[in-house]
């Protein structure tokens, strides 16, 4: 696998909410620990409206990623 020294720049975000607010907490572990597998994606709290905003490479990698952060840490986002 090719290894950047520095990860691109994400060009894609979507913003992320949990349906059960009790588990924010989870999903801000789950990403944290997706961006420390993948330094692609990235994430970012924006306090005007208390969204998680991923960002990655585009529409097929937000999905991957989505998916993964539902079936890893069983989260319905």
């Amino acid at each position: 696998p090719k290894v950047w020294a520095v990860p691109p720049a994400p060009l894609y975000a979507i913003a992320l909410f949990t349906k059960d607010r009790k588990d924010d907490v989870k999903l801000g572990d789950g990403l944290r620990k997706l961006c420390e597998e993948d330094p692609s994606l990235s994430v970012t709290h924006v306090a005007e409206t208390g969204d998680m905003l991923l960002r990655g490479q585009g529409d097929v990698h937000l999905h991957i990623a989505v998916e993964r952060l539902k079936r890893k840490f069983d989260l319905t986002v």
